[in-house]
């Protein structure tokens, strides 16, 4: 078994015609098994999931941070080498959304 994704973006949907977020939901829920939703909006996935009778994953709503993003960060934690421990580290993270395929 396998499965199927169908891309449905802002132009092959109903957006133009005035559908929301939630009608859109609604739909796809009849003909998925899951719904995936990156949205430029923030909390757009978490209005989905309240409208969704099937799973929703956040890819992304915003201008926060990929969702996944926190499972790379406690991963690297977890596995830091032994001679990293008590060190002091400096770091700076911006994150652009707009850069992930």
């Amino acid at each position: 078994c396998g499965g199927e994704v169908v891309q449905v973006g802002a132009d092959r949907s109903s957006v133009l015609k005035g559908e929301t977020l939630a009608d859109t939901v609604r739909t796809l829920s009849c003909y998925a098994d899951a719904i995936v939703v990156r949205h430029p909006d923030v909390g757009s996935a978490q209005l989905a999931a309240k409208y969704s009778p099937i799973p929703v994953i956040n890819a992304g709503d915003g201008i926060g941070e990929h969702p996944t993003q926190v499972s790379n960060y406690r991963h690297g934690l977890l596995f830091l080498p032994p001679e990293l421990y008590n060190r002091h580290c400096s770091t700076s993270t911006q994150s652009d959304l707009s850069s992930v395929p």
